[in-house]
């Protein structure tokens, strides 16, 4: 990270560096567990199970910003190559990350029950989370607005922790 501080990126590039290697690094067990459900219950609704993907990229969108500020007023050095409290994130950090990732998907469970039990279109439930993707990307991109200014404020902070 101190190497990453001193290149010549913008906080900018950084934040959204980060949030693009988190993704990566969520998407594959997360489409895992998807395709597993998908083997382990076939059947349903082919619109439902498109809504999955959908539901995980919109609150993933929202969740970035707010993973980037957790992680930057609440640094903490972490080893990935090793399981146990060396791994885990600040405890603050953490409780209040898992708080906002349920706040984040809320939304895509109103529309999905909205879509499926009060218009009882279930055609309707990825149109309504697509619609809702776009949305969360502005939102989620007006939030590293602050982000990256809480990001600026913490640089020598957080080049001290590693």
């Amino acid at each position: 990270m101190t190497l990453a501080l001193l290149s010549p990126l913008s906080d900018r590039d950084y934040l959204r560096g980060k949030a693009a290697g988190n993704g990566l690094i969520a998407i594959l067990p997360a489409m895992f567990c998807v395709l597993a459900a998908a083997i382990a219950v076939p059947g349903g609704s082919a619109a439902l199970w498109l809504c999955v993907p959908l539901s995980l990229i919109s609150t993933y969108t929202l969740v970035a910003p707010g993973a980037a500020m957790l992680s930057a007023i609440f640094p903490r050095a972490v080893d990935l190559n090793s399981i146990g409290r060396g791994s885990n994130a600040h405890g603050a950090a953490a409780l209040l990350g898992l708080v906002a990732f349920l706040a984040a998907g809320f939304p895509s469970v109103f529309l999905a029950l909205a879509a499926t039990r009060v218009l009882h279109q279930p055609v309707l439930a990825p149109v309504f989370l697509a619609g809702w993707c776009l949305v969360a990307a502005v939102i989620g991109h007006l939030l590293f607005i602050p982000a990256r200014r809480i990001f600026a404020a913490r640089r020598e902070n957080l080049g001290l922790v590693v």
